[in-house]
């Protein structure tokens, strides 16, 4: 299996109001690294970002106007530094309009990666644990191919 280059934008719990949740780290980050592939995490606090993603809320609306711009400019940064470094394969994000426009989302495709934005179906561990082995198998026998 060809060992992927894995970009990985999100959250580091998916429920602020327990933040020693870690389902996605433990589910998706340790399985892709324990299937070999090199995972970059990016460094950045999205906490504050994800405690504000309702537009219809005055204050979370407030929030990103002003905050959404210097978190996009921070995305696009430290994923353009990777891809200098070593080309990305898979860009993975779980974000909300209130973390990235359009826009921003068209700059990362240009760079011509695969883009998965996370949908959680089932919280069972092994059963997230199993997707996310699939998704490798997937676009390493996809990238074989090419």
């Amino acid at each position: 299996m060809r060992r992927l280059s894995i970009f990985d934008a999100a959250d580091r719990t998916p429920n602020v109001a327990m933040p020693l949740s870690r389902p996605w780290h433990s589910n998706l980050y340790l399985s892709l690294v324990d299937l070999g592939h090199d995972v970059v995490v990016f460094d950045y606090d999205l906490t504050p970002h994800f405690r504000r993603l309702d537009p219809s809320i005055p204050e979370h609306a407030a929030f990103i106007v002003r905050n959404r711009p210097s978190l996009e400019r921070e995305i696009l940064a430290q994923l353009r530094r990777q891809h200098q470094t070593r080309p990305v394969d898979l860009f993975f994000s779980y974000f909300y309009s209130a973390c990235a426009r359009p826009k921003e989302i068209s700059a990362i495709r240009a760079m011509r990666m695969e883009m998965v934005k996370w949908q959680r179906i089932v919280s069972v561990p092994c059963v997230e644990r199993y997707r996310a082995r699939l998704l490798c198998g997937a676009m390493s026998q996809a990238s074989a191919s090419n």
